[in-house]
């Protein structure tokens, strides 16, 4: 009933353009969190006609609510992270008619329970970097063994970087990589996320959901995270 719903919002925002609009939004399994209330909604379509094949749609946003953010699947990372960071500045910046305890979140299909599912990114912090240039600039290899970075790229492949500076590269099952080489051996209070700007962002969403899963309760996830060109 709420997928049928939010389809319904999606005829009466778009149904009177010239060109009807979709939306394929990114699936996740077990959602947190399966229902907010006071929303608003902004969406960042696939256009393949578009610069960068990509449309934000974010007439519909108010302040004061909590903000529903809709991206497409298919858009690569670094080309829809600037539009999110667009929305996420114009909200930290109002001056007025401010809710503080107001979120943002992006919106999915929960798959397991047939719903929408929603992933909580208001306190993420998004920074851009050159591939050669972020761990450095995290000052990871200094003596001070409390970091550890998790890098995903295309593929499967992740890296993972300590303090004692050395460099980890596995492919394969997320789950298991997590479970056996980075949670179960944490030697860090505070955990760095890095994504490759090449990732879709169904990949980003599918790494960020087991990520969440994972670390509850474990370890610290810090809210800067990296893009890397």
């Amino acid at each position: 009933m709420k997928i049928i719903l939010y389809i319904a919002c999606l005829i009466m925002i778009f149904g009177c353009t010239d060109v009807e609009k979709t939306i394929l939004l990114p699936k996740i399994q077990d959602a947190f969190v399966n229902e907010i209330t006071d929303v608003s909604p902004a969406y960042i379509f696939y256009d393949i006609t578009k610069k960068d094949s990509l449309e934000l749609n974010r007439n519909n946003l108010i302040s004061t609510t909590n903000w529903l953010i809709n991206v497409d699947k298919r858009h690569k990372l670094n080309k829809a992270i600037p539009s999110i960071v667009v929305l996420q500045n114009k909200k930290r910046d109002a001056k007025m008619h401010k809710n503080e305890s107001a979120r943002n979140y992006f919106t999915c299909n929960d798959i397991s329970k047939q719903t929408l599912g929603f992933i909580d990114f208001t306190e993420v912090y998004y920074k851009f970097e050159a591939m050669n240039s972020y761990i450095s600039n995290l000052g990871i290899n200094d003596s001070i063994n409390e970091k550890v970075v998790i890098e995903f790229n295309p593929e499967n492949e992740i890296n993972i970087y300590y303090p004692s500076q050395h460099q980890l590269k596995f492919k394969g099952n997320l789950n298991e990589i997590l479970e056996k080489e980075v949670f179960k051996n944490a030697q860090s209070d505070m955990i760095y996320l890095a994504f490759n700007g090449n990732l879709s962002f169904q990949e980003y969403i599918t790494a960020k959901r087991k990520i969440e899963v994972f670390s509850e309760n474990k370890v610290t996830i810090a809210n800067t995270e990296y893009i890397i060109n």
